[in-house]
């Protein structure tokens, strides 16, 4: 996964560990409990939780580079109440199972592959200057807008002046235009 993460972004990286996790958890449903083999049940529920392993890793290496410098403890800290408070709720989960046999692995599904689309709408940090104050960080995401904009063809502003987009100025942390 550090070699994805090197070569593909955190932001990416993140993204398919995510959508791996939630692809293979939902294999899990596939798999007859009584009659399939025991040991692809185990294997499968074993690369899920590498691949959640794996993403927890960059999750923490995002969280402090997409904070600003004047807001990253709290930001971090909030991240980590967060991340706690799932792994608290997780293994309640499994009670759902009394509503419908397949709920729980339907959720440990569905959240990764959500979270796997949605983290795609954040910005890249990877080779990017940290924002230091709050105008800086609201910039930061802005950037990426304006990628999404010139890439796909998306108007993120409501303006109608065009400015002039260069690649080279992203990639230094400085705003286009």
């Amino acid at each position: 996964m550090v070699l994805m993460e090197t070569r593909l972004g955190r932001r990416l990286t993140w993204s398919g560990g995510s959508l791996l996790s939630g692809i293979v958890s939902f294999s899990i449903l596939f798999v007859p409990e009584c009659e399939g083999p025991l040991w692809l049940r185990i294997t499968l529920t074993m690369f899920g939780r590498f691949f959640v392993s794996a993403v927890y890793a960059i999750v923490l290496i995002y969280a402090v580079e997409v904070f600003p410098t004047t807001v990253r403890s709290f930001g971090v800290s909030l991240c980590c109440f967060i991340g706690t408070a799932g792994s608290i709720l997780a293994p309640q989960v499994l009670f759902i199972r009394t509503v419908w046999e397949h709920l729980p692995e339907i959720i440990f599904s569905v959240l990764p592959i959500t979270a796997g689309l949605l983290v795609l709408l954040l910005p890249e940090t990877r080779g990017r200057k940290l924002p230091e104050n709050l105008e800086e960080g609201e910039a930061f995401g802005r950037i990426q807008c304006r990628i999404q904009e010139h890439c796909c063809g998306v108007n993120t502003n409501n303006s109608s002046t065009t400015e002039t987009y260069h690649p080279s100025k992203v990639d230094k942390g400085t705003e286009p235009g």
